[in-house]
């Protein structure tokens, strides 16, 4: 029996065991499971694959998607250039395991991008890995971006609570998208400390969190008219691609 999983903490939030054991049912894949593997430390890793010798492949949540790069044997050019990796395949010869490493999420959210209106320009909130596969995309479609972060960086990042000082973020149409965890079940009442005064129903708030279907995020937004997607959408498509790389 082939085992794939998915290795974050915590994961209470998570959907990725239904999505893929569901999957492996229709596909009349029989040999083949899905579990997930809560892990404290990106440390325990080791220990999970080498205990587990029928571990062929895992997906990678918050908050390892950067911190898991150096057990990496193998990284996919666009993982690498992006710094995260959500997928992981595993290959095992001569007692020697060999881990390469890929980001789905990514080309998921360029996928996603191709059926939304134009933008002037996006803010990604968060600077972790997700953000940087967001960041990715976005450029690829050559929209100009701005991480905002609780601890901005220079030019590389704005702060919450210098928003509405900046000049021209709200100039035109623009996408905010909420690539932190912030909002995600069980803490549901949370949301980013973002000024929701400024949007109008020009701009589109995209959330990440899927888990609950409507966050906070969304709901504020909405309030202010801005139009609102959730990340059910960016799920699927991620986990369709993991599936692909898991078997082919």
């Amino acid at each position: 029996m082939r085992l794939f999983g998915l290795i974050g903490f915590p994961l209470g939030h998570s959907r990725s065991a239904e999505y893929f054991n569901a999957r492996f049912l229709r596909d009349g894949i029989r040999d083949a499971q899905y579990r997930l593997f809560p892990l404290e430390s990106i440390n325990q890793l080791p220990g999970l694959i080498e205990g587990i010798p029928t571990l062929a492949g895992l997906n990678v949540t918050i908050p390892y998607k950067e911190q898991i790069l150096p057990y990496l044997s193998t990284i996919d050019p666009v993982a690498s250039a992006i710094g995260a990796v959500n997928v992981i395949v595993i290959s095992r010869e001569g007692g020697i395991s060999r881990l390469s490493g890929y980001n789905t999420d990514a080309p998921a959210f360029l996928d996603t991008l191709q059926e939304l209106p134009p933008f002037t320009n996006a803010l990604v909130l968060g600077t972790g890995g997700a953000a940087k596969s967001v960041g990715w995309a976005l450029q690829k479609k050559g929209i100009l971006f701005k991480y905002v972060s609780r601890k901005p960086e220079g030019k590389v990042s704005l702060g919450y609570d210098n928003l509405s000082q900046t000049p021209g973020i709200f100039d035109g149409p623009t996408l905010v998208v909420n690539a932190t965890p912030v909002g995600m079940f069980p803490d549901t009442e949370s949301c980013p400390q973002f000024p929701y005064h400024l949007l109008s129903k020009r701009d589109l708030l995209c959330d990440l969190v899927y888990n609950p279907v409507r966050t906070r995020f969304l709901e504020k937004g909405a309030a202010f008219g801005a139009a609102t997607m959730n990340g059910e959408e960016m799920f699927l498509r991620q986990a369709a691609l993991g599936y692909s790389l898991f078997l082919r």
